[in-house]
C-alpha cells in the first residue's frame, strides 16, 4: 500500500541519465526531502522519449525550474579536454605545459614508481587482492598493478580526449570496473556531442543556485557493495539479461531501507523495466549524499581539479 505523500518539503534534488539515449533522449529522476517525516521520497521518474514535448530540451529547462532543484548529478562530462580551450603553440603531448595535462602526466609517473616499491616490498604476498576478494580492491597505489591498468597508463594521458580525473578513476577503479562490468572509465568514450553540447546551452538559463555535479553509475554500484547495502552476486547479475531486472528490483529494496527512502510502485516498474531509468536513480542517490555532505572527492591530495566528479560516502547506512 502506498504512503501519502506528507506536505512538508525541505530538500529537492535530482538525477539526469544521458548516455545511450536517442534522438534527444534522456532519464530524470527526482529525489525530495520531507523533515516531518526524516524521509526521502522517489517524487517522479520522467523518460523525455514518453513525453511530447518538443523539443526535448525544453523539458529539461522546466524539469529544473518548476521543481526548484538545488542540486544536479549527470553522468557525462561538465569540462572540457585541456586541448580544446587551449591557445599554446602545441609543443606535443610529452612537453604539454599545460597544468591539467603536466599533473596527469606526473600522476602516471608517480603510479609507475608507486609499482615499482609495492613489488619490491617484503610485505607484498600479504598485501596481493585475492581473486574472491575483487569487490574490495585496493587502489592502484596499495597493491601490484594489474597487466591491463599497466597497459592503460602506457596508453597515457591523451589531453584531447582524457581529463584528469580519468587518471585518477583508473587508480581507484580501473580493474573493478574491468573485471565486474567489462568497461573502461573514459571522459568521452560513450558521450552524445549533441546532448553535452545541449546541456552546456541550457545550463546558462539555469538557476545560479543550482549546483551541478557528475558522478557514474558503476562506481555508485561499487560503492554500495563496499558499505553491505548490496551484495557481489547483485551486481553480477546486473550484467546479465535475465537477471537483471530482479537486480534492479533487489537494489531499489536495499536503497529504500538503507536510506529511508520511499518508491512508489509506478516508479518500481519503471526502475526495473528501464535500465537509464534506473541509473538516473543512482545518481540522483548520489545528490542526496552531497545534500547530506556525505561525498568525497578523488583528488585527496593531488593538485588536479576535479571537484565537479563527486562519489558518494555510503558510511553509516547499511540493511
Amino acid at each position: 500500500m502506498e504512503t501519502d505523500r506528507p506536505s512538508k518539503k525541505s530538500h529537492i534534488c535530482s538525477g539526469i541519465c544521458f548516455l545511450g539515449g536517442k534522438k534527444d533522449n534522456f532519464y530524470l529522476a527526482v529525489l525530495e526531502y520531507f523533515p516531518d517525516q526524516s524521509r526521502w521520497f522517489l517524487k517522479e521518474v520522467k523518460v523525455a522519449s514518453d513525453l511530447k514535448v518538443h523539443p526535448k530540451e525544453d523539458l529539461l529547462l522546466s524539469h529544473i525550474l518548476e521543481n526548484k532543484l538545488e542540486s544536479l548529478v549527470v553522468d557525462f562530462p561538465l569540462s572540457k579536454p585541456a586541448c580544446l580551450t587551449c591557445e599554446l603553440d602545441c609543443p606535443g603531448i610529452a612537453l604539454c605545459p599545460h597544468p591539467e595535462v603536466k599533473d596527469s602526466r606526473n600522476l602516471i609517473a608517480q603510479l609507475s614508481v608507486q609499482d615499482f616499491n609495492v613489488r619490491s616490498g617484503k610485505k607484498y604476498e600479504n598485501d596481493r587482492v585475492g581473486e574472491k576478494d575483487k569487490l574490495n580492491e585496493k587502489s592502484a597505489w596499495e597493491y601490484q598493478q594489474s597487466k591491463s591498468f599497466k597497459r592503460r597508463l602506457k596508453k597515457g594521458f591523451n589531453p584531447y580526449w582524457n581529463r584528469p580525473i580519468d587518471v585518477l578513476v583508473w587508480c581507484h577503479y580501473y580493474d573493478l570496473l574491468l573485471n565486474i562490468f567489462n568497461y573502461s572509465y573514459d571522459s568521452f568514450g560513450n558521450v552524445s556531442l549533441k546532448l553535452m553540447n545541449q546541456f552546456h546551452y541550457l545550463s546558462k538559463h539555469f538557476p545560479k543556485s543550482l549546483e551541478i555535479f557528475e558522478s557514474n553509475s558503476f562506481i555508485i554500484l561499487i560503492e554500495l557493495y563496499r558499505y553491505n547495502i548490496i551484495s557481489a552476486k547483485t551486481i553480477k547479475d546486473l550484467n546479465f539479461m535475465d537477471t537483471a531486472p530482479k537486480a534492479r528490483m533487489t537494489i531499489i529494496n536495499a536503497i529504500e531501507k538503507a536510506f529511508q527512502l520511499f518508491v512508489y510502485e509506478k516508479d518500481i516498474e519503471l526502475l526495473v523495466r528501464r535500465p537509464k531509468a534506473f541509473e538516473s536513480f543512482l545518481l540522483a542517490l548520489v545528490s542526496l549524499k552531497k545534500f547530506e555532505n556525505k561525498t568525497f572527492n578523488l583528488a585527496q591530495d593531488f593538485s588536479l581539479d576535479v571537484d565537479k566528479f563527486i562519489v558518494p560516502d555510503f558510511s553509516g547506512s547499511s540493511v
